[in-house]
């Protein structure tokens, strides 16, 4: 599988090949979140469909200290399948800096990236890492480099 991100005008940000399916979820994203303070800088907002639960965790995480205090919001779309005191402090739309972005940017690249599943399913992994970066770099700023680590 891939573990990435997005900025909130759609383009790619940092993505990881997850190799082996035990892989945590917390794992993966302290990766990608340090490949993006490292490109970016920690002037950030974050959007995640666990937003109120990766919050917290973030402050046990000290190599990802400059972004503690990051805003922190939960897609439009997964906000609705939480408790109403989650809706209500983790919505990106009542929340300063987010606007009215919907935080879905990840699932419509998946959809984009979903038609290349049937033509790498048994590449191998080199060449499947090779179609998928050619892929995401459609989405890309003309500055950027490789894409999948």
């Amino acid at each position: 599988g891939v573990y990435g991100a997005t900025c909130s005008h759609d383009f790619s940000l940092a993505f990881m090949n997850i190799k082996t399916p035990g892989e945590r979820y917390y794992i993966r994203l302290i990766l990608v979140l340090n490949q993006i303070i490292k490109k970016f800088g920690s002037h950030i907002a974050i959007m995640y469909d666990v937003g109120c639960k990766l919050k917290p965790a973030l402050k046990n995480v000290g190599e990802l200290s400059p972004i503690h205090n990051a805003p922190m919001a939960v897609s439009v779309f997964h906000i609705y399948g939480h408790e109403a005191k989650c809706q209500a402090k983790y919505h990106p739309y009542t929340l300063a800096g987010f606007g009215l972005r919907d935080g879905e940017n990840l699932e419509r690249l998946w959809s984009y990236l979903g038609g290349f599943s049937s033509t790498t399913r048994y590449m191998s992994p080199e060449n499947r890492q090779l179609v998928l970066t050619r892929g995401l770099t459609v989405t890309l700023p003309k500055n950027s480099k490789k894409l999948v680590c």
